[in-house]
């Protein structure tokens, strides 16, 4: 018996939007993989995994389990009807504090500033001058990037390390203000309007449970938990 997860992230149109360098799927792709997985899978509902887990309850062979992170826009706008389409639940894990708040996560923005700068050395430049503003030495500089694990299947060094830095390994307050000033440099964009187009709002995650979807907790801010004290 064995249960695989697939797990989404950004689902959209992606070549020719504003935002062709973003690390997602093309929803061409995604419908034929969604075409692929009902012919060759059982696809199960979370009632299914539930009981699974809690008591025991036998799953299919082949089963597999559809999951979509991040309570992004796309998963209202072009997941959802595919999905309904082919009578199929999906999982969706949305953190709070964008769709309550409208605020931007750091791991969001991280994506898009990325998105923006195709050179990795220039990545570096802006995150050690950035830290230097910061009141962060070139000697405290080069201890993160010397104690930092930066292996990644899918990123080069600097870039890898960009990532920990605005993720996880600078102070939070250190981090926001980073983020801010490379999103007003680089996207140029207000956070509200962003924040707008990229998440959903509480009516489509109200509009996700009335579909027979289901939704579980991504936390509040998608900040790495084992980064953080109890």
């Amino acid at each position: 018996m064995s249960l695989k997860i697939v797990t989404y992230h950004y689902v959209r149109p992606i070549k020719n939007s504003d935002y062709p360098n973003i690390k997602g799927l093309e929803l061409d792709n995604f419908c034929n993989q969604l075409d692929y997985f009902k012919k060759k899978y059982n696809i199960l509902k979370f009632q299914d995994i539930f009981e699974f887990i809690t008591e025991g309850i036998k799953i299919p062979k082949n089963s597999l389990w559809l999951t979509f992170d991040d309570g992004y826009n796309d998963h209202y706008k072009y997941v959802l009807p595919e999905l309904l389409k082919r009578k199929i639940q999906g999982t969706f894990f949305p953190p709070a504090k964008p769709i309550i708040n409208k605020k931007l996560l750091d791991v969001n923005a991280i994506h898009f500033i990325l998105e923006k700068i195709n050179n990795s050395s220039e990545l570096i430049n802006s995150l050690k001058e950035d830290c230097k503003r910061e009141s962060i030495n070139s000697l405290e500089f080069n201890n993160f990037w010397n104690n930092t694990d930066k292996n990644s299947r899918y990123d080069d060094e600097n870039t890898i390390f960009f990532k920990r830095m605005l993720q996880r390994l600078l102070p939070e307050e250190t981090r926001s203000i980073i983020i801010t000033r490379l999103l007003e440099k680089y996207l140029k964009v207000d956070e509200t309007t962003f924040c707008n187009d990229l998440y959903m709002s509480e009516n489509d995650v109200k509009s996700l449970l009335s579909e027979d979807m289901f939704l579980g907790s991504h936390t509040y801010n998608h900040f790495w938990l084992n980064s953080l004290t109890y």
